[in-house]
């Protein structure tokens, strides 16, 4: 191995719109190579920092990047598994500390032209007045709410299944006494979703949780996917809550269906660093977090992640 072997990281700097950050804001650089050694952290102009960092030819090269920047909350990238081939790229977003959600479809007609599928789903049951009241009722008293359902709506609108539809396709009618809340929202959906997903597992593309009830009240199947590192959308079953639904005069038998996407893929951390803190300190996964966490997971694999909102500063 050449011990001066060099490999090139390009780290770009995003905000909470989705834009590369303001050229003019100082981050705080810190990479962690694969064993654990932290790299001495510098300051630089944002938004694309282009960093050096030893090549080893081993586990060693997989590193993680962190960004923190004066006004921000830090925001990380891993793993960067670099090569001398080849310069690899990191892109972070960091979400201002003083922030809030900015719906760029500010109205709920604004929202039935541009997210059809979600408004589809939001509306249905409803009259059109009744869905534009809940649309802004949820807008100005329950944003983050409203954010939660965005992020996972816009997550499983990116999951294709065999028949050439998407997971938010099966999704029919909102539940709304119980739903949404910040972390989760509850639905009818087509119950051929069920196989659907099964077959998504049995590809890979799924994870099954062993006894769902455990975490999830009453639930009898629940399948997390894997394809990113952080923020997979989880999607759990209640069987014991059915009813039929009429679509365009078809009558579709459909299943209560939870949602939510998690902070980690593995679910022994989901385990110990979301859920049981969350039930000590009945605190709720974040929307913010999860909104940061599966933009960053889009980057890395190339599908962008574009739900109707933004997270600015409160002075922009």
């Amino acid at each position: 191995m050449d011990n001066d072997a060099k490999a090139r990281i390009l780290i770009r700097v995003f905000d909470g719109s989705r834009r590369l950050i303001d050229p003019n804001v100082s981050l705080l650089i810190t990479l962690i190579d694969g064993y654990g050694n932290h790299i001495p952290g510098f300051y630089h102009k944002g938004p694309e920092v282009p960093v050096d960092v030893s090549f080893y030819d081993n586990l060693q090269d997989s590193y993680t990047v962190i960004v923190a920047a004066k006004g921000y909350k830090d925001g990380g990238y891993r793993p960067v598994k670099v090569s001398k081939a080849e310069q690899q790229l990191a892109d972070v977003m960091l979400l201002p500390r003083a922030g809030t959600f900015r719906f760029r479809d500010s109205d709920f007609a604004t929202l039935k032209q541009n997210e059809p599928a979600l408004s589809r789903l939001f509306s249905h049951g409803l009259t059109d007045s009744q869905a534009a009241s809940r649309y802004d009722q949820l807008m100005h008293k329950q944003p983050a709410a409203l954010a939660a359902l965005m992020n996972i709506t816009a997550a499983m609108a990116q999951i294709e299944l065999s028949l050439n539809k998407s997971v938010l396709d099966y999704f029919i009618e909102m539940i709304w006494d119980a739903s949404p809340a910040q972390d989760r929202f509850y639905a009818y959906a087509d119950n051929d979703l069920i196989d659907q997903v099964k077959q998504a597992a049995a590809a890979g593309r799924f994870a099954e949780e062993p006894n769902p009830g455990r975490y999830h009240p009453g639930a009898t199947l629940s399948y997390k996917q894997t394809t990113f590192n952080e923020g997979n959308v989880q999607i759990t079953f209640h069987e014991g809550d059915t009813r039929t639904i009429k679509i365009e005069e078809k009558e579709v038998p459909c299943v209560k269906v939870e949602s939510d996407i998690d902070y980690y893929r593995d679910l022994i951390a989901h385990g110990l660093f979301e859920v049981l803190p969350n039930t000590i300190t009945k605190g709720l996964t974040d929307p913010e977090k999860v909104y940061q966490l599966r933009w960053i997971g889009g980057q890395q694999k190339g599908t962008a992640f574009d739900p109707p909102y933004t997270i600015e500063a409160l002075w922009s």
